[in-house]
């Protein structure tokens, strides 16, 4: 499974969720993650949020590379849901492109931005490269 959600939150939202929630793992009470969530489940149904589940705020500019959201060492095997919201767009020629494999697919940073990418945790798919700036609300759901 793979969606593109769009409008789950706003930029007044993605504002607050950087000052926020700036490191650290998450649960999902936090009144944006909540709107997020509930936004994304009146396109996709109800989603687990129960421990282990969790939402993180990553500004990784080295990007990641292929993997799957059961971790690249099976150590996140109760995933079955991930989620990737961009906050905050890149300001260089880096963009962070996120893509699937298998079949290609890919999202521009115009495209991600405040909307939701919510794949089943079988999807391969890869974030290239990106330059200063860049942040996203990941959730990784039971």
């Amino acid at each position: 499974m793979r969606k593109l959600i769009k409008d789950v939150i706003d930029k007044d939202d993605a504002k607050q969720i950087l000052k926020e929630c700036s490191s650290g793992n998450h649960d999902f009470s936090h009144p944006i993650i909540t709107k997020a969530l509930q936004n994304i489940e009146e396109v996709v149904g109800k989603l687990g949020t129960n421990a282990p589940s969790y939402a993180r705020v990553e500004r990784r500019a080295p990007g990641h590379k292929w993997h799957k959201d059961t971790g690249s060492n099976n150590h996140m095997t109760w995933c079955n849901i991930g989620v990737s919201i961009l906050l905050r767009k890149s300001v260089g020629p880096n963009k962070g492109l996120f893509k699937y494999k298998e079949p290609d697919q890919s999202y521009t940073q115009d495209e991600h931005y405040l909307n939701a990418i919510v794949h089943s945790s079988d999807q391969w798919h890869k974030v290239d490269e990106s330059d200063i700036g860049r942040a996203v609300l990941l959730m990784f759901l039971t």
